[in-house]
Parts: structure tokens; C-alpha cells; sequence
């Protein structure tokens, strides 16, 4: 079944909140090996690395 609210399917993938943008920022890196695995992630290098907020 096609969703119909969406009229170009790349718009499904754009980010509608800074924590969305973040999430999938920081999902990405992971899987492309950025962050190793094991590698702590800190709250204070992520804010700065993906320039948000701690409550991001």
C-alpha cells in the first residue's frame, strides 16, 4: 500500500526535528564506523561534534 501523504518519497526521509536531524546523524556515523564499536559516547563530544544541546 502506497502512502498517499507523501508526494515525493525523498521527503519521508528529511529530518522534522533537531532530535530526528541528530538521531539520524548520529546513526549514520555509526553504521559508517565513525564510532567504533565500544567507543564511550560522551554527551559533551556529540554536543559539540553534531553542534546540539545535552537535551537533544
Amino acid at each position: 500500500m502506497i502512502d498517499a501523504t507523501v508526494s515525493d518519497p525523498r521527503e519521508a526521509d528529511e529530518p522534522k526535528t533537531l532530535v530526528e536531524a541528530a538521531y539520524k546523524r548520529l546513526r549514520r556515523d555509526i553504521i559508517e564506523g565513525m564510532h567504533p564499536p565500544g567507543e564511550k559516547l560522551r554527551v559533551e563530544h556529540l554536543k559539540e561534534q553534531y553542534d546540539v544541546g545535552a537535551g537533544t
